[in-house]
Formats: structure tokens, sequence, C-alpha cells
């Protein structure tokens, strides 16, 4: 991968990474290769068209019941990013003079915003809504041409391209 400075440019392949991939690939064997399966595919699809910002964060973190979406000062829909959060599961107090289990099971959170939570910020899916009329497309939110962007960008089940 080759991020900028920032941490931004994820969604790049370095000429070092694709002569890698390239060079892998070349040393499967055909059956590993060759597709055996039905088409199943539309390329007129992208993976965030139907997807809520709820259901994203579900989708990513399924071992946790109560994730949840937040926006940040630095993770906002225009910019294309969501935070994922969580409750934080605090381990086990160790058990002193001073302080007792019993006085941590009482102690009450909410005076702090509730549970500790724990936090992790994404990038938004191909053709999630970020706005009134808009969707991000390689993490730009605006109002994107769709029918131009499937027919310029379509999925092929192909390795011709590497």
């Amino acid at each position: 991968m080759r991020p900028d400075i920032n941490g931004d440019n994820v969604r790049g392949l370095s000429n070092c990474t694709k002569a890698q991939i390239k060079f892998r690939v070349s040393t499967l064997p055909p059956n590993c290769i060759e597709t055996h399966t039905k088409e199943n595919y539309s390329n007129y699809f992208y993976p965030g068209k139907n997807m809520t910002p709820e259901r994203f964060c579900q989708t990513m973190y399924p071992q946790y019941k109560d994730v949840e979406t937040s926006y940040g000062p630095n993770a906002s829909v225009e910019n294309c990013k969501i935070m994922c959060c969580w409750n934080q599961v605090l381990g086990v107090a160790q058990e002193r003079e001073v302080i007792s289990t019993e006085d941590s099971e009482s102690y009450d959170y909410s005076i702090y915003g509730g549970e500790p939570k724990q936090c992790l910020q994404h990038s938004m899916t191909e053709a999630m809504p970020c706005g009134d009329n808009k969707t991000c497309f390689q993490g730009v939110c605006d109002e994107h041409n769709w029918t131009e962007i499937y027919n310029t960008y379509r999925t092929y089940r192909t390795f011709n391209a590497l």
C-alpha cells in the first residue's frame, strides 16, 4: 500500500505491491485461478449502495452487540469517514484493601457519558450516502454520476488486467 503523509491514500497500490501481486498470481496453479462457479455478480451495484452507516458498523464488528455509529471532528460523512463504537469491556479489578470489587460494581459511569467506548475510524464504502443526493466514491463525497462510474469501472471475473 502507499499511504501518503497524512495516511489518507489507502485506495491505491504502489508499483512494488502491484508487481508482487502479479508475481504471486503467476505462481498459482491454474485450478486455483480458474473460476469454476456460475457468475453471480452485477456491474451495476457497489457495496455501499444499500448500506446504512449503522449496518456498516454491524457488519464490521459482528462480535459486538452494542456497536453504533459515531461521528467526530475527523470522522464525518462529508469526509466519507465513519466511526464504529462499542462499549469497552473493562478487565477485572484487582482486589485491594481500600477498594473492593463491590464498590466498583456500583460505580456510575453515566456522569462521564455512560460506559467507556472503544471506537475505530473507517472509510465509507463506495456508494454509501454521505449527504443530500451525495455518495462516496474513492473517498470523495459528492453528487457522482453513477451511470458513468458503472460504465467506466466494471466488475470482471478475470485476471487479464494484472
